[in-house]
């Protein structure tokens, strides 16, 4: 696999996690619970608790999701599941008491001090609570002192690829979803209380499956957060009786108020939901969901800057909510922050072709279609890194294998060829037909030049979404703003266009401007 870990930086939070039996340390502890609950021994069926004191300050996330076997790389035999997140801070650990809850500072303090009464006592730290309540929730990496792991979120790998991927729609163009989160990954037996999986557990408040609304709705009564947060999804969703969006924004402002991220973002989702719409509100709990974690939050709020619907239009401000989701792992909020890059954000964003370049593929990465076109045409013209046409041409197939609508790129490259791509007029031709059956966007152009029938709704969002980019000079944009004018019967301004592309080096605007006269 290729690709990286960004970070998303979060306001600081610290918790209290107590485990009361040996098997409660082994499952949550995995790597080191079994010495850990060997040492402590029967001493659990005596009132002690091994008590953990957790302090958050980011996630290092990948944008990788939908792992099949094809995608990983070097030995990997036997390898069951990948590494989606991990949760970064400091932690401290010791034995206490069922009788007396402890405070993090306390046990914190404990743990620094190596101090214990007994053999069976256990009381260790990495990290300093300090260092993490220096953090301000802007940096890009954690305070020194504060990056000790807290916890891995693991995505199993699949045999074989699942097929298309769910694809990002271009900045702006589609309002933000409600979605639940399920990351728990608790054992059979066990349940998520508290922090921690915990065996049993009926009668304690815990994480309810996602799709279980009665559950979901009795443990958001006793207080659980991440129930809270389902509840609110199934019952805007219309699965737990009639959609009620007054119901929804209570069960998800409880878990929003409980310092749940993903509750927040869709708190959001449901201000833009019924008859009490509320853009202000929405994007109010956009940004708190993202300044606690949550990348897709971080994503709405950039949809909601650039779309204008809380205020003026903002393409700084988006960009960085878009940036900050990309760093958390959200691979639409990468391909929207390269689009910007790449002159989509006008006059408000400087165009930095590498930066444009670097989200696009952390986009691809994680198998969204329209960057990985995105970077396939920086790559074919040579944008911030060596040209190499051959490349681009399997960054566009696999867009093709992703989403058939974005064969047009591939067609496209194909119909005139270039160093490296024989030209293949019966591969191009099988392609453009191919995208212009399924296109409603950017990729009704292929239409244009196979002769099929363009959406006009689709060329028209062309036209409104390339023609900021062609103003900027970028060569691709004006080809695609040309033939979508051309699709439109406006052959007048679509030769100008054509023109403008060949000028600012787009061999694919010099061919269309001779075949489309």
């Amino acid at each position: 696999m290729t690709g990286n870990y960004g970070y998303l930086p979060v306001q600081v939070k610290t918790d209290v996690v107590r485990l009361e039996t040996a098997d409660d340390v082994q499952a949550s502890l995995p790597l080191g619970g079994l010495g850990i609950a060997g040492k402590i021994g029967g001493e659990f069926s005596k009132g002690t608790t091994l008590d953990i004191a957790l302090a958050m300050v980011g996630k290092r996330r990948t944008t990788w999701n939908d792992v099949s076997k094809d995608d990983l790389e070097g030995s990997c035999e036997g390898a069951s599941h990948y590494v989606r997140a991990i949760l970064v801070g400091a932690f401290a650990m010791k034995t206490g008491s069922r009788a007396k809850a402890a405070a993090a500072v306390e046990i914190f303090g404990a743990g620094t001090s190596g101090q214990s009464s007994s053999s069976k006592d256990v009381a260790t730290t990495d990290g300093k609570l300090s260092a993490c309540e220096s953090a301000t929730g802007e940096e890009n990496k954690p305070p020194s002192g504060c990056g000790a792991i807290l916890r891995l979120e693991l995505e199993p790998i699949a045999k074989e690829s699942s097929g298309k991927k769910p694809a990002a729609k271009p900045a702006a163009k589609e309002e933000p979803t409600a979605k639940a989160e399920a990351v728990e990954g608790c054992p059979p037996g066990f349940v998520f209380s508290g922090g921690a999986c915990k065996k049993g557990g009926a009668d304690r408040p815990h994480a309810c499956a996602p799709t279980d609304a009665s559950d979901c709705e009795k443990q958001c009564a006793k207080g659980d957060a991440a129930s809270c947060d389902r509840h609110g999804s199934l019952i805007l969703g219309g699965k737990a009786g009639p959609p009620d969006t007054a119901k929804a924004q209570a069960a998800f402002s409880k878990a929003c108020s409980a310092g749940y991220a993903n509750a927040c973002g869709n708190l959001g989702v449901s201000h833009l939901s019924g008859k009490d719409r509320d853009p202000k509100k929405a994007m109010a709990a956009f940004e708190k969901g993202c300044a606690m974690g949550s990348a897709r939050a971080c994503d709405s709020a950039g949809f909601m800057a650039l779309s204008g619907l809380a205020g003026p239009k903002d393409a700084a401000r988006a960009l960085k909510m878009y940036v900050k989701g990309c760093e958390g792992g959200d691979f639409g909020a990468c391909t929207n922050a390269g689009f910007l890059y790449a002159g989509g954000g006008g006059a408000g964003v400087q165009r930095d072709d590498q930066k444009a370049l670097q989200y696009a593929s952390r986009a691809c990465f994680g198998g969204n279609a329209t960057a990985c076109g995105n970077a396939g045409y920086k790559v074919e013209l040579g944008q911030s890194v060596a040209a190499n046409p051959k490349m681009a041409l399997t960054l566009y197939e696999r867009a093709c294998r992703l989403d058939p609508g974005q064969c047009f790129r591939a067609g496209l490259l194909l119909s005139i060829g270039a160093t490296g791509v024989p030209k293949n007029e019966a591969k191009s031709k099988a392609m453009l037909e191919k995208a212009c059956q399924v296109g409603t966007g950017t990729e009704t152009v292929a239409c244009v030049v196979s002769g099929g029938k363009p959406s006009s709704s689709g060329l028209e969002h062309t036209v409104k979404t390339m023609k900021p980019q062609c103003d900027t000079k970028e060569g691709r944009a004006c080809t695609f703003l040309g033939m979508a004018e051309y699709g439109l019967g406006k052959k007048g301004p679509a030769a100008g266009h054509l023109k403008d592309a060949c000028g600012y080096k787009d061999p694919l605007g010099c061919e269309l401007a001779k075949k489309l006269k």
